[in-house]
């Protein structure tokens, strides 16, 4: 196992849990809304929070298949 096996890993974790986050939180919003426009700050506003989920998750899930790697190692190579 490598850095890069990590840094893959967690890369795959964050890139799926940032699209399914981005589409459920667009879903929530046009089923609330009456428009069908998403407004920029809007946008921004899901993208960050997807991005912090997927950050959270990516990490998490690293930590729990590389548990005999250092946490500190893991948050490295997800940052990268």
């Amino acid at each position: 196992m490598t850095i890069t096996d990590i840094r893959n890993y967690c890369g795959q974790i964050y890139a799926e849990t940032y699209i399914r986050e981005k589409q459920r939180m667009e879903e929530e919003f046009f089923a609330s809304s009456q428009t069908s426009d998403i407004s920029s700050s809007k946008e921004k506003e899901i993208e960050s929070s997807s991005q912090k989920e997927a950050i959270k998750t990516a990490t998490i899930e690293g930590i729990k298949h590389f548990s005999n790697v250092e946490a500190a190692l893991i948050w490295r190579a997800d940052s990268v």
